[in-house]
């Protein structure tokens, strides 16, 4: 036992194993728990009760406060005589442990008063960093519908808690709060070891291109925000590792590529030294082509997300993006290739969540046809894949060689998707026997996605390898007559199934009437009586 209380290590599980209550009480009870419990109940700060419990009774007067909402601070803490250093004795004595400052305005019932935040700037000599000197983890105050100034005057004193040793940092740049951007602007030059960048979605984009212009950023190796004016910014970043725009508009950055000749772009594609991860959502394939060709050929990248909002890719635009990273992407590295079309964006996402008929048409009499695009040998090049997801309003074509092929060029395949984001009228080219045959050979495999056709399933087919752990299928596009079979089949040999993909993300591109999908509906019911939409919880 005294070799346990000797190690540090081991203290600090049992304390990260637990609540801040009981590691509080812990950490008073047994001295050898000290430093660790209260590790633990410091770490994170996510409301004022820290600061404002360590200072003098007699320091702190109340006033209440209007509550416009139900869940919003009701008191502000205000000073009775004036602060002296003295006063923040014990809460330095804890401070050092703050790693994480996340303010969460709907947690916190007391705020501090304008009068307390200038008599701690006043006692800590504006010493930026002073009242969590190790701080590495920095979230600004979320946007709160509050109709006080009590807000607002908080923003001015957050440099109290930003001290040189900010690792990552999460900010909104608006002008809306002029104050707020002038005040994280003058932040850029006071945090040289920031490796985490992370811009609000309702951040504006002349600001923070302004904010990363402001730095060379030598440490910075996370990067996200909604979108970018310049990719050559982006890319002269030295470590930076991961890069995540969410939502980039056509008028966002200029396209450079079709204004230069080959030459002069690969001397300017010598940015993204140290990337590994991209993730770009935006408007266009034009949009994400340019970041494609601003890759070095010499990259290192092991995952690439792209999609595009409402914008069904056309066949020679999915053969130029695929040939584009297969020209440009380290075939050794690539672990993860994403690529959607027809993405929902924010607005549409909400306006579809509780999808009706005014919404979804009814299937039309002529269907059409298109041709399948055979656009998989693109992808074959990379033999380290593990995840491979391709949706697009075309077909891909799947062979059954094609899916026979697959355990010998990606043996640690975990998900394979290939699926439409829009109606096909054209039966897949596989169907149960070729799916079987393909997780029978693929041990690692969890996800799988492939238009297959199940009108020959009887429900009575038994691997002898099975079961299999899928925990997640696609259906979209699978021709279906009997959902008892199917769900027979799919409870037989993919017990571990949690969700079962049936519908296009778009309600808009659901028939109604559509036969297909009810019968997939009823499979998911049989398979998975459970079942609730991601994102959806009942209420306790």
């Amino acid at each position: 036992m005294q070799r346990f209380l000797e190690c540090l290590e081991l203290k600090t599980l049992v304390c990260d194993d637990l609540d801040r209550k009981s590691a509080y009480a812990l950490a008073l009870t047994n001295s050898a728990f000290l430093h660790p419990g209260l590790k633990k109940v410091w770490q994170t700060i996510d409301t004022f009760e820290p600061l404002l419990r360590c200072l003098p009774a007699d320091v702190l007067s109340e006033t209440k406060l209007r509550a416009f909402f139900t869940r919003m601070p009701t008191v502000a803490m205000s000073l009775r005589r004036p602060l002296v250093a003295e006063d923040l004795a014990r809460y330095r004595s804890h401070a050092r442990y703050i790693r994480e400052f996340k303010i969460d305005m709907y947690r916190c019932k007391r705020l501090p008063a304008a009068d307390l935040l200038h008599g701690l700037e006043l006692v800590t000599e504006k010493q930026h960093g002073a009242l969590a000197p190790n701080l590495r983890s920095f979230k600004a105050f979320p946007r709160i519908p509050l109709k006080t100034d009590l807000l607002q005057s908080l923003s001015p004193f957050t440099y109290l808690f930003m001290g040189t040793r900010i690792e990552q940092l999460e900010v909104r740049l608006s002008a809306e709060l002029p104050l707020d951007a002038a005040l994280i602007q003058s932040t850029s030059q006071s945090v040289p070891n920031l490796k985490a960048l992370n811009f609000s979605a309702d951040s504006d984009l002349p600001l923070t291109t302004k904010y990363l212009s402001s730095s060379t950023w030598d440490n910075l190796q996370s990067f996200c925000a909604r979108t970018c004016s310049s990719i050559s910014i982006l890319a002269s970043l030295p470590q930076l590792r991961t890069l995540r725009l969410t939502e980039v508009q056509n008028t966002d950055i200029q396209i450079q590529s079709t204004l230069l000749d080959q030459d002069t772009l690969e001397v300017r594609n010598r940015g993204f030294p140290s990337l590994r991860e991209m993730e770009v959502h935006a408007r266009s394939f034009t949009i994400i082509l340019e970041f494609i060709r601003h890759l070095p050929t010499s990259n290192t990248i092991r995952t690439l997300t792209f999609g595009t909002f409402l914008s069904p890719a056309s066949p020679p635009e999915i053969q130029d993006i695929l040939s584009s990273i297969r020209a440009r992407v380290n075939p050794l590295t690539l672990e993860s290739l994403q690529i959607a079309d027809n993405e929902l964006d924010e607005v549409h996402q909400q306006a579809f969540w509780a999808p009706g008929p005014d919404i979804e048409p009814p299937e039309p009499e002529d269907l059409g046809y298109d041709e399948p695009i055979d656009a998989l040998p693109h992808t074959h090049d990379f033999t380290n894949l593990e995840v491979l997801v391709l949706r697009f309003n075309e077909r891909i074509r799947v062979t059954s060689g094609d899916l026979a092929a697959i355990p010998g060029r990606w043996p640690r395949l975990t998900r394979f998707e290939i699926s439409e984001t829009g109606p096909k009228p054209q039966h897949p080219l596989v169907d149960h026997t070729d799916l079987m045959a393909l997780v029978e050979h693929c041990p690692s495999l969890r996800v799988l996605g492939v238009p297959f056709d199940t009108t020959r399933i009887s429900g009575e087919e038994r691997s002898p390898q099975g079961p299999f752990l899928l925990s997640r299928l696609y259906v979209i596009g699978s021709p279906i007559c009997s959902p008892s079979c199917v769900a027979e089949f799919l409870q037989g040999n993919f017990p571990e199934l949690e969700q079962i993909e049936l519908a296009f993300d778009d309600p808009r591109l659901n028939y109604s009437d559509s036969k297909t999908i009810n019968r997939w509906v009823k499979v998911r019911e049989l398979v998975i009586p459970h079942w609730e939409p991601e994102g959806y919880s009942v209420p306790s």
